[in-house]
């Protein structure tokens, strides 16, 4: 069984190289129906990502089973789990799991039952894509510096700019932030983008290209599995602005992990990587962005979206295009 890979000095770590799941009797839970696998009574769906170092807790697939049904969120994350090759494996306390090992060996997700693989591996950035870090960071400079700004002055995502100062304090406080509660706590999703996410996860094979740097690895992966649990395959850390460290360039990561799509807020990375081969979506939430606008990138490659319901559609029709 594959084991969450740990931190290191590589900017590659899978969240979850291989899952193994398994349905797990409830005895807490006295319900007249049975499980729809194995006929146990009481039973609940219960997923876990089972690893030598973590375990993930999936709340958002937990449902009664038998006779109710799963609602649209679960079918599609049941789905896209499938298609990238999910195992079953049944656990219960009531037996020992060498006998469960037998009776669910038929009802493993063998290759040919599997839905069709991805065509298309879509890198996507965290912030102000995923996540508002700009909100969070001005509410810390404006209880700690006594600044007041807003996303409107950001018309360059160049912190010495916006507050006037060097690069050596503009990372003297971005470093602070990154101890803070409003970092830890402050930096709410995106509206849109896990509802979108889930259903893009069924036909495309999504990870987070980052330039955040590695000294927020930790912060960085626990954010993502509480906002967006299960969605992601890996996620690269650029290390860019980073007190140390060597730092990769976007471009780079998405050749490495071989992503033929980047979701991505600034001009900058998108031209780079749409120099390099990849189409690129400019992301700019509901038009709201200034440093989005100020460079626009003169890229056939690249496409300004503002919500993740466009997003969705686009990849919807690139991913049945690539199929065809």
């Amino acid at each position: 069984m594959s084991s969450l890979h740990k931190l290191g000095s590589s900017s590659l770590l899978p969240l979850h190289a291989e899952r193994h799941y398994m349905l797990s009797s409830d005895p807490t839970s006295l319900s007249p129906q049975r499980c729809f696998s194995c006929g146990y009574p009481h039973c609940k769906l219960n997923l876990y990502s089972r690893s030598s170092s973590r375990m993930h807790y999936f709340s958002s697939m937990t449902t009664s089973v038998g006779e109710c049904h799963l609602g649209q969120k679960k079918a599609t994350l049941w789905k896209a789990f499938m298609s990238h090759g999910t195992r079953f494996v049944h656990s219960s306390k009531e037996s020992p799991s060498r006998r469960f090992n037998e009776e669910w060996s038929g009802l493993v997700v063998r290759p040919e039952n599997r839905l069709k693989q991805p065509s298309l591996t879509v890198a996507v950035d965290i912030d102000e894509v995923l996540g508002s870090f700009l909100l969070a960071l001005n509410t810390f400079i404006a209880e700690q510096y006594l600044c007041e700004h807003n996303i409107s002055e950001f018309h360059v995502y160049d912190f010495t700019k916006v507050w006037q100062c060097t690069r050596a304090e503009a990372d003297l406080r971005v470093h602070s932030f990154f101890k803070s509660k409003h970092f830890d706590k402050g930096i709410l999703p995106i509206p849109g983008a896990h509802k979108a996410l889930l259903q893009i996860a069924s036909f495309c094979n999504l990870c987070v290209v980052t330039s955040r740097q590695n000294i927020i690895k930790e912060e960085t992966l626990a954010w993502i599995e509480r906002h967006y649990s299960g969605i992601f395959s890996e996620v690269h850390f650029g290390n860019h602005f980073a007190l140390e460290g060597e730092a990769r360039t976007k471009s780079d990561i998405c050749r490495g992990v071989g992503a033929h799509i980047l979701i991505d807020d600034n001009p900058v990375y998108a031209l780079d990587c749409a120099k390099s081969g990849m189409e690129v979506l400019l992301f700019d939430f509901n038009n709201s962005y200034p440093w989005s606008k100020n460079q626009e990138p003169q890229h056939p490659s690249i496409t300004r979206v503002h919500d993740w319901d466009e997003v969705e559609r686009i990849l919807r029709l690139k991913s049945s295009s690539s199929q065809t």
